[in-house]
């Protein structure tokens, strides 16, 4: 599903009138995004992995790497509260670990084990000794880099005392999934994005302000049109100085060519003259 398509338009749209429907209602809305979230994710695996030769089939692949996020999410709100419960240094270092190699194990084979085979039966080739590398037939699953460093930087920041341990469960899972920057960013820290689920949304912007639905499409249209102007001036002056350089090149190559010409002029007096 990608973020230029149709399918994504309608998809949009139909989560962001649900999610104003369910403005007052928290835990409604935080279900119903979380879910969204997961389809989305879902869909674009599947969709993915239909043009590509992956173990367990598109279906079992999609389930699978739906189940990376979730688990991981799991395991990192499980750390968290833990760690918040905690000041055993030793034991607050061992959850922290638990988090950090569960995310850096599923990236590093993910991303990065046919990589490494590769590598290894180079350096062993360098030594006489030929291995055939074995090699994982696997999809990248969408955003992996994303949420990866997303989550881990969550154990970090309550493992440093930097911010409190997520409370709700939900809103956790969320706060990973989130659809709108799970594929291709930002990375998002838990301290600016966590405590705006807890909070009733506000409308802001255009639509605050009383502006008619029907007069967006007019502003969005308006501001294209202007950037198209501002192109096309841009166009103009640029013709113009064109002009004026081409101008002053030809006015500057007269005089010289004037000056050949007579100089040949006399050099071919001076060669009638000799013969």
């Amino acid at each position: 599903m990608l973020f230029n398509s149709a399918l994504y338009g309608v998809f949009l749209l139909a989560v962001y009138a649900a999610f104003w429907a369910l403005r007052t209602h928290r835990i409604p809305r935080a279900v119903m995004l979380t879910l969204a979230s997961y389809f989305f994710y879902f869909y674009g695996t599947y969709d993915t992995s239909k043009e590509q030769d992956v173990p367990l089939g598109p279906l079992g692949w999609s389930v699978l790497c739906l189940g990376v996020i979730f688990v991981g999410s799991t395991i990192d709100f499980a750390v968290g509260k833990k760690l918040g419960a905690t000041e055993d240094p030793r034991m607050r270092k061992a959850l922290l670990l638990v988090s950090v190699v569960y995310y850096l194990g599923v990236l590093s084979i993910f991303k990065y084990f046919n990589f490494a085979a590769d590598s290894v039966a180079t350096v062993l080739g360098w030594m006489h000794v030929k291995i055939a590398p074995t090699h994982l037939r696997l999809v990248l699953p969408f955003g992996i880099s994303f949420f990866t460093f997303e989550t881990m930087s969550y154990t970090i920041d309550v493992y440093r005392g930097e911010f409190k341990p997520a409370q709700k469960y939900l809103d956790y899972l969320l706060f990973v999934a989130f659809f709108p920057h799970l594929v291709a960013g930002p990375i998002v820290r838990p301290h600016t994005m966590l405590p705006q689920f807890e909070r009733e949304p506000v409308a802001a912007g255009m639509l605050a302000v009383g502006v008619p639905a029907y007069r967006l499409p007019r502003e969005l249209i308006a501001q294209e049109v202007a950037v198209i102007e501002i192109h096309h001036q841009s166009l103009a002056i640029a013709r113009r100085n064109w002009r004026e350089i081409k101008h002053v090149v030809i006015a500057r190559r007269a005089p010289v060519a004037s000056k050949n010409g007579e100089a040949g002029g006399a050099g071919a007096e001076r060669f009638a003259a000799c013969r």
